[in-house]
């Protein structure tokens, strides 16, 4: 396993570049080269314990001297670290033995290795609900009124339904969306918006294996 010095967006006529500039849940840009990475990616960031999501970090040297470049490393604040490859779930059987000798070196290494497809990032509108939260990261509201949101849903350690959370606190649902945007708030999969839906503390992810509820967040089982 060797550093990547790749580029994951060569900037050809045909081809979109995006960049996910979320600075203030994110360490650093990331790039995407596509519309099911750009979805992942996405996702990932509003995982409560992201700390960095890493485009194309690293080659996995494999069985007859050919190398693979993983798409993505999901930094943890946990310290645990996670390869995931995005593929169509069409091309997966197609790239099995490459996954399986990447999973063996991520494994050695101490990291956990996922395959997320369209089937957990798309189906359903998911994404669709996943952009338009991400459209509240940027925005600014009331610190004051953000603090007391907060900690209305601390105090509720089972969760809060979200029409029970604005009736008690006055707060607007775009100002819902901005917290849980800054991850100060979560809304965990599928990211409904129902008046019934319930709005989870912070603190509720604190304890266990932040790896699992990765993975369970982007509904991916390890390979």
């Amino acid at each position: 396993m060797k550093p990547s010095n790749r580029k994951v967006v060569k900037r050809a006529p045909h081809r979109t570049v995006r960049v996910i500039n979320q600075p203030h849940t994110l360490t650093a840009p990331v790039e995407c080269e596509s519309e099911l990475e750009r979805d992942f990616v996405r996702r990932a960031t509003l995982f409560p314990w992201t700390k960095a999501v890493i485009h194309q970090p690293f080659v996995f040297e494999l069985a007859s001297q050919r190398r693979y470049t993983t798409d993505y490393l999901v930094e943890l604040v946990s310290g645990q670290k996670i390869v995931v490859e995005v593929k169509h779930s069409h091309k997966v059987e197609e790239y099995r033995d490459t996954f399986d000798q990447a999973k063996c070196q991520a494994v050695e290494a101490g990291m956990t290795f996922l395959v997320s497809t369209e089937k957990q990032l798309q189906t359903g509108g998911i994404n669709e609900r996943v952009s338009m939260l991400m459209r509240y990261n940027k925005a600014c509201f009331d610190g004051a009124k953000s603090a007391a949101t907060v900690e209305a849903v601390d105090n509720c350690p089972q969760g809060i339904a979200l029409a029970a959370l604005r009736e008690m606190t006055g707060v607007s649902l775009p100002h819902v969306l901005h917290l849980v945007a800054r991850r100060r708030l979560v809304l965990p999969p599928p990211f409904n918006l129902a008046g019934d839906t319930l709005i989870h503390s912070i603190h509720k992810f604190l304890e266990g294996d932040h790896a699992i509820f990765f993975a369970q967040w982007i509904d991916a089982k390890p390979w």
